[in-house]
């Protein structure tokens, strides 16, 4: 599921079908993710990831970096999002 909606991403990226709102890509990518069960109560929210990866590697000539690219942003995401949930857990006991 995962790679599956990073080929999906890329697609989005490569096609480019509105170029005015390229933001409903990422949404495009977290609905598939949440579709596949992947993640279940939210929208991933992958500008967080992206926003770590340089652009270098997610605008490379090579699929395969490009691939890995969006596949650590993915990772990224997703600490980003852990520590947010320990950010607001710790705020919620204080």
């Amino acid at each position: 599921a995962v790679l599956q909606a990073a080929v999906a991403w890329e697609a989005w990226q490569d096609i480019e079908p509105l170029q005015h709102q390229h933001w409903l890509g990422t949404l495009l990518v977290a609905a598939l993710l949440r579709q596949t069960g992947k993640v279940g109560s939210h929208l991933f929210c992958l500008n967080a990831g992206l926003r770590i990866i340089p652009r270098d590697r997610r605008r490379s000539p090579i699929l395969t970096t490009r691939l890995l690219a969006v596949l650590d942003a993915f990772a990224e995401a997703a600490t980003a999002g852990l520590k947010e949930l320990d950010r607001l857990s710790l705020a919620k006991t204080q």
